[in-house]
């Protein structure tokens, strides 16, 4: 019986970290937004989890948010480059996720211009547009507020 119960504490946190709960990671998302520290919770998070393309999307994006906090602009520009490749990766393979189309979306309105990383932009927001009203209450309600975020914070960057 000791045996069987070690061997249970040996295998359970194997099991319990093969998955993420995408609950766990929008809302640890959504408090990323007040500093390094929640983006930080937010990759630990979802480093759990390698496999899954839509947590890896949460991952890129959190990597990508971190650069706000980044001194070095050589670093940023590198680790921007890798990361919304990485991205644009995971909706080539998965052209039909509307959350890693929102997580493209997001950082592309927020990349400076100069970064020129606008090239899906209207493609992803008419994506979304189009499959918003198809998805669970919960994504829906998700996306929603991220696209009001994001227009707020359009027209703060375009009145300045």
């Amino acid at each position: 019986m000791k045996r069987l119960l070690c061997l249970f504490y040996l295998i359970l946190p194997f099991e319990s970290f093969s998955q993420v709960s995408m609950d766990s990671v929008r809302v640890c998302y959504l408090s990323a937004e007040h500093g390094e520290e929640e983006i930080l919770r937010l990759i630990n998070l979802t480093s759990e989890d390698t496999l899954t393309p839509i947590v890896r999307g949460y991952n890129n994006a959190a990597k990508l948010m971190l650069l706000d906090h980044e001194g070095n602009p050589i670093e940023k520009y590198r680790s921007f480059k890798k990361n919304t490749k990485e991205l644009d990766k995971l909706i080539f393979d998965n052209p039909l996720n509307i959350e890693l189309r929102l997580l493209r979306y997001s950082i592309q309105v927020m990349a400076p211009l100069f970064l020129k990383y606008d090239h899906s932009l209207t493609l992803d927001y008419d994506f979304i547009a189009a499959k918003i009203n198809s998805q669970p209450p919960n994504i829906k309600q998700f996306c929603n507020h991220i696209l009001n975020q994001l227009a707020h914070a359009r027209e703060r960057r375009t009145s300045r």
